[in-house]
């Protein structure tokens, strides 16, 4: 994470180079994203950077911190709903929402995705906070009557955050192939309707 010198500055020029380093990473990968672009961009020397960011993997880091952050705020916003299914697939659909009003955040989240090793590592770091909040969400399904009591959460939220991030995945993967937000949306829903509805052929108990 930046040094304090970093959190010291005014916002103005704070916000300057947060807005400089969120135009590199989205224009370029990680690996070729260029400090002195950056530094050129907002306006400061290069030995100053070094005082406020140890390399460019922590400037990095922090880029991603700042988007999610603004990503959970948003979804602070999201419609809420007593059923937990209803109001993960609000969740999914928040994020296809936040995605295209923020190209930059999702341009720099596909070129994250092509970088595995820097993804897992990134992913590693956030696991725990996300696992929380997930593991949140559940106890809330759990006393609305939506999902058994007899559920392990911790295992529960282990397995959406490895669905979340699968699903981010496809995306990634297939972006272009979507002809507009709607056909992802149907998917993610699909997805969460299995997730509500299992696998199992229940009508087949009934025979």
């Amino acid at each position: 994470m930046p040094k304090q010198t970093f959190f010291n500055l005014q916002e103005p020029k704070k916000n300057k180079i947060i807005e400089s380093a969120l135009d590199e990473f989205s224009t370029y990968d990680f690996n070729t994203a260029s400090i002195n672009r950056i530094v050129e961009k907002a306006q400061i020397a290069k030995g100053s950077f070094y005082q406020y960011f140890e390399d460019k993997k922590d400037l990095y880091k922090y880029i991603i911190h700042h988007i999610m952050e603004h990503k959970m705020q948003y979804f602070a916003q999201c419609h809420q709903s007593d059923n937990f299914f209803s109001y993960f697939k609000n969740l999914f659909d928040a994020g296809i929402k936040f995605g295209t009003e923020h190209p930059k955040y999702a341009s720099i989240a596909l070129f994250l995705h092509n970088d595995t090793a820097l993804r897992e590592e990134i992913l590693g770091e956030m696991e725990e906070k996300t696992h929380v909040y997930l593991k949140s969400l559940l106890e809330k399904g759990q006393k609305n009557g939506d999902i058994r009591q007899e559920i392990n959460l911790d295992v529960a939220a282990y397995f959406l955050y490895h669905l979340n991030i699968s699903i981010g995945e496809i995306y990634c993967k297939s972006h272009t192939q979507w002809e507009n937000n709607e056909d992802y949306r149907a998917l993610t829903h699909s997805v969460i309707d299995i997730l509500e509805n299992g696998i199992k052929n229940h009508s087949k108990e009934k025979l």
